[in-house]
């Protein structure tokens, strides 16, 4: 199977209030002092194959590498040289792999794992591993390399809706400043194509 997303991002930033601490120069003409918006267009492509015991997908996000904004700053040694700096979106991508291993009668193991590739050149690693009971109730982790781990369970009910919950905590100097994030999933299995 195969999508595409089209679609609009808009971003939003209000420079007066930044608060980036003592010692910082709030006059900075890197920085927006006032409110900036972008409205922008986007895409997404990509392709996912699957069987009843293993999956292989690709996407591509943020195709279009939209501009966000551009900043002119001017050298104070010379006013006649002009710095730009341009935000953009750039691309991202993703390849997805998986099995179903039944374990016994009652549970199953999905073992997985997500590479990210980003512009910038890093590559980003996640194995997940998630545990089945009954293929109702099911527990799993997941560990980003060099970055964070994220807990999750749910439940799925009558085989058509889905309920979890994930908790992602960082392992890197971010989480001086984030406690880590809560994700809340609601699903809905439509019947299958005829």
């Amino acid at each position: 199977s195969g999508g595409i997303s089209l679609g609009f991002l808009m971003f939003r930033a209000d420079g007066s209030k930044f608060d980036f601490g003592d010692g910082f120069d709030m006059n900075d003409p890197a920085i927006y002092q006032n409110t900036k918006s972008v409205f922008t267009p986007d895409a997404t492509i990509g392709v996912l194959v699957y069987s009843t015991s293993y999956f292989f997908g690709l996407s591509a996000h943020q195709l279009f590498g939209q501009r966000l904004y551009r900043t002119t700053l001017t050298d104070p040694n010379n006013p006649d040289n002009n710095y730009y700096g341009v935000n953009r979106l750039r691309q991202h991508y993703m390849l997805s792999g998986g099995m179903l291993l039944p374990l016994n009668r009652d549970f199953e193991l999905e073992p997985s794992m997500l590479l990210k590739y980003m512009y910038t050149g890093r590559m980003q690693i996640d194995i997940n591993a998630k545990v089945t009971y009954r293929n109702e109730f099911w527990g799993g982790l997941s560990v980003r390399w060099q970055d964070g781990i994220a807990l999750l369970f749910g439940y799925n009910y009558d085989n058509r809706y889905l309920f979890g919950y994930s908790f992602d905590y960082s392992l890197t100097g971010i989480r001086k400043f984030n406690a880590g994030s809560h994700e809340i999933m609601i699903g809905y299995m439509f019947d299958k194509l005829k």
